[in-house]
């Protein structure tokens, strides 16, 4: 309604010509892609459904960590940092963004082993 500037959705003429927005496309994109154990990841998800409310699962090869509820703002995109442990497992984590109903998107990151001298 408010995309075509309606009053009312129960007038429509015929003739008229309505915008429709398309579905908007959920993205989970995680940087860096991978890192040694103590690296901070960032979560950035884009698309989301203004006034939902989204949480981050983390599963690691040591277990399953859920972060606190994002509400998301009118720009669909919410964004949250995963801190990994120094002495934390090497391996691969996968990441679920999960809304009020159902998971939103996924995506992964690899923690692998330390190059320093």
């Amino acid at each position: 309604m408010s995309l075509n500037h309606l009053a009312n959705a129960d007038q429509i003429t015929t003739g008229q010509t309505l915008e429709i927005p398309g579905k908007s496309t959920v993205a989970l994109v995680i940087v860096p892609p991978s890192g040694p154990p103590s690296t901070a990841f960032e979560l950035h998800l884009t698309g989301a459904s203004p006034g939902d409310r989204i949480s981050f699962e983390v599963r690691s090869p040591q277990g399953v960590f859920v972060g606190r509820a994002h509400e998301v703002p009118q720009s669909g995109a919410v964004t949250a940092t995963y801190q990994t442990s120094i002495q934390g497992n090497i391996g691969r984590f996968t990441v679920i963004a999960h809304g009020r109903s159902n998971p939103v998107a996924a995506g992964s990151f690899e923690v692998v082993a330390s190059t320093s001298p």
